[in-house]
């Protein structure tokens, strides 16, 4: 079970990417093979964080602490902290509309009825445990319904009527950088991250 990074800590800065796979080496016939080998399905996210105590003086070795949980763990929950909910608001009961949905779009209904912008480019949310990022506005019907334009690609077809959570969306990630143990030299510490898939 992936880790929540504790009430106690607070993101001093942070860097979140799209970590875009180009092309992957083919051992078998010994070439590279470019324009979408998988459908996007490799993209991930990646990031950096700078934690420290949430107060002046604060527990460093509890932070130490959490990431050597992490560690053996080898997950926890990385968001990205300036947009944890939407620009205009939580949209609450939004679900998939209908299964075996693949490619960069997800059809939603239970929105807002003929809305503009019920959700912006920019916004992030979470389906199952895959995280998306909205490239276009969301605009529904006057049935509720709409198509949400996403990055990364959908990775595994979200069972129907699987929520779309746009309150606090996470993805699950694990630490790539070495982690310091001394708990004497520092007053925050930065690692970074990549998206477990």
């Amino acid at each position: 079970m992936p880790e929540t990074i504790p009430p106690t800590v607070h993101i001093e800065s942070s860097k979140i990417i799209r970590s875009e796979t180009l092309a992957a080496f083919n051992p078998l016939i010994g070439n590279t093979l470019f324009d979408n080998f998988n459908a996007g399905k490799s993209d991930r996210w990646a990031g950096v964080f700078t934690l420290m105590p949430d107060t002046h003086g604060g527990d460093l070795g509890a932070l130490l602490g959490w990431l050597a949980l992490v560690g053996k763990t080898e997950s926890f929950f990385a968001f990205d902290p300036s947009h944890q909910t939407p620009k205009l608001g939580i949209v609450n009961g939004l679900l998939i509309d209908g299964a075996a949905q693949q490619g960069r779009s997800l059809a939603v209904k239970g929105g807002p009825v003929s809305t503009s912008n019920v959700l912006m480019a920019g916004d992030y949310v979470q389906v199952g445990t895959q995280y998306f990022r909205l490239t276009r506005d969301l605009d529904t019907d006057i049935a509720g319904k709409g198509t949400l334009s996403v990055w990364p690609a959908i990775r595994t077809s979200p069972a129907a009527d699987a929520p779309v959570i746009t309150d606090h969306p996470t993805i699950v990630a694990r630490i790539t950088s070495p982690i310091p143990e001394e708990t004497t030299v520092y007053t925050r510490i930065t690692f970074s991250w990549e998206e477990f898939i």
